[in-house]
């Protein structure tokens, strides 16, 4: 297909220009009428007080303190470029300090009649894909949204290993996770089945997928 233009900020070494440009029109919404040289450091503590009571088109409920965070990394590394390439003077957001963010989380496996029930449930549907997609989901821990992006180069049989990018992932961090033996026998049956070129899942919209 066409080669994107893709460009550096500093932390986000290959990102697409699209890319940049939709988190920051998103992100910061409410600011787009400013001009560059006229934003202030409280401008962005404003910033993350209006993102965390303000919901943008497209998005379940105000931002969280992960959100928040690579949004403001985003445009403090947008605003270096800008410096870096004589178009501006300073940074305001020289300085300013994130908010950690607490990841701690607990997780529950499915219980053994759990799973059948989930596995019984999974050979009733007719698309294709949806089982495939789902018991690799099961066993690697992937969202929703991360099993519908990905694609066969992400998917390593050597290595036994799916890598997921951080466009697509709600933390916005690559991350590489081992394949069990199911998920990897899945993978390998469904490629055989369905060409294995381009996305893993061509996810259509269905009843159950919506759930």
């Amino acid at each position: 297909g066409r080669k994107r233009n893709r460009v550096s900020l500093g932390r986000f070494p290959d990102m697409t220009v699209t890319a940049i440009q939709s988190r920051l029109t998103s992100g910061f919404a409410h600011m787009l009428d400013r001009k560059v040289e006229t934003l202030k450091l409280s401008d962005f503590t404003h910033h993350r007080t209006w993102r965390r009571t303000h919901i943008i088109p497209g998005a379940r409920g105000p931002a969280s303190t992960a959100t928040i965070n690579v949004e403001l990394r985003t445009m403090h590394a947008a605003l270096n470029w800008g410096i870096v390439n004589d178009l501006l003077v300073s940074n305001p957001l020289a300085g300013f300090r994130r908010e950690k963010v607490n990841n701690s989380r607990s997780f529950r496996a499915l219980t053994d009649d759990e799973e059948v029930a989930v596995l019984a449930y999974l050979a009733k549907q007719p698309a294709d894909w949806f089982r495939p997609m789902w018991l690799v989901s099961l066993d690697t821990g992937i969202r929703r949204n991360e099993a519908r992006t990905l694609t066969w180069d992400q998917v390593n049989m050597e290595r036994n290993t799916i890598t997921i990018l951080g466009e697509h992932a709600k933390s916005h961090q690559d991350r590489t996770i081992p394949l069990t033996p199911r998920a990897r026998e899945t993978l390998e049956s469904w490629r055989k089945s369905s060409g294995g070129d381009g996305l893993v899942f061509p996810v259509q919209p269905t009843a159950a997928y919506d759930r």
